[in-house]
């Protein structure tokens, strides 16, 4: 059960993001970091523009400051092409794409790069492209090879990744990439076979009834959100007769 006063408490959090913000629009990894880190900064702009949706207070100059940084870092880390940049690339624009500023030019660079991305990068940029109706097809190209990435159990599917620690510094884990790759098959398609495996999968990735981190809590629950908003826009509403004997 949420506490009554859980609005207040949201609220509150946004504005401690709020305050950590440098000057040049970033954020950093700790209140007293000196320098702004890139997927700190693309994950707060992404929480922020979360909470402005849900009608939270957040001040549209804080957002905008976020998002000029984020596109002048965009430039910088598609020319290196680490894998590690390009990876961060990739939510950046999706993180464009959700705040209604979607960039179809870096969009169509990165897609040109798929081959150096993994999968959960591939997830951020298909999702970037379902939700603001850019290159369609491409998205779905994205998602094309989601099986041979899948552990199937009797309980459902989950993501498995074989980088070992390449990504860990931006928080990789299974779960996360498996709660980004759900949320990006919903956006290219509701109805999509593999979303009810995909759930059931990452529910049973909890550990005593919660993941096994903040980073991937948060991915989950909006993950499964989307799920719920795609499949009961409308409140079930039936009879069940259960009979023994």
């Amino acid at each position: 059960k949420l506490p009554e006063n859980s609005r207040a408490m949201a609220q509150k959090a946004l504005e401690d993001i709020r305050e950590r913000q440098h000057g040049n629009g970033g954020f950093g990894y700790w209140p007293s970091s000196s320098t702004a880190d890139l997927w700190v900064s693309a994950y707060a702009l992404w929480g922020l523009t979360l909470g402005k949706s849900a009608g939270y207070d957040v001040p549209d100059d804080a957002l905008n400051l976020a998002t000029a940084y984020l596109r002048r870092e965009l430039a910088a880390r598609l020319k290196a092409e680490r894998p590690l940049d390009l990876a961060s690339a990739a939510f950046i624009v999706d993180v464009l794409a959700m705040r209604g500023a979607p960039d179809a030019g870096y969009m169509g660079k990165l897609f040109e790069k798929r081959a150096k991305l993994p999968l959960f990068a591939r997830a951020l940029l298909a999702h970037a492209m379902a939700i603001s109706k850019t290159m369609p097809s491409e998205a779905k190209e994205l998602l094309n090879d989601v099986d041979n990435h899948l552990r199937v159990t009797p309980t459902g599917a989950s993501v498995t990744s074989n980088h070992g620690d390449e990504y860990v510094s931006i928080l990789d884990s299974d779960a996360r990439s498996t709660a980004m790759v759900l949320r990006a098959i919903l956006a290219v398609d509701e109805q999509h076979p593999l979303a009810s495996r995909l759930v059931k999968g990452l529910l049973s990735l909890r550990k005593g009834g919660s993941w096994r981190s903040t980073q991937e809590t948060a991915w989950a629950l909006v993950a499964i959100n989307d799920f719920r908003q795609a499949r009961e826009k409308t409140a079930p509403n039936f009879d069940a007769k259960v009979f023994f004997g």
